[in-house]
């Protein structure tokens, strides 16, 4: 991991823990392998439950894509949420690797 402000991010795990109740802004971006169909999908787990999903059609001689969502969610504070392959893969090597970003909007006032 290169940045984590915050420390709301579990490396290990890839769970970005809410810390603050609001609206938050996220972006993704991978370089996606299809599947035999030429699909690579992403899923984006709140709580444990699959909330949106992104998916890239890769061209079976094109080889990869990039994949690059960006999303607003609002959020409570104690949020879990992570990113899941459901279709294909992701390239990954020591100049290719996936970014995860996470940043609060606007926080809820309660």
């Amino acid at each position: 991991m290169i940045l984590n402000i915050g420390n709301s991010l579990d490396g290990a795990s890839g769970v970005f823990t809410v810390p603050v109740a609001g609206n938050y802004q996220f972006s993704f971006y991978s370089v996606g392998i299809g599947d035999s169909n030429g699909v690579c999908s992403v899923w984006v787990i709140l709580n444990g439950h699959d909330k949106l999903r992104f998916s890239q059609l890769i061209a079976p001689n094109q080889g990869y894509n990039q994949i690059s969502p960006t999303w607003q969610m609002e959020l409570k504070t104690g949020d879990k949420i992570h990113m899941q392959t459901n279709q294909g893969s992701f390239y990954t090597d020591s100049t290719h690797y996936p970014i995860f970003i996470g940043e609060l909007v606007s926080e809820q006032v309660q």
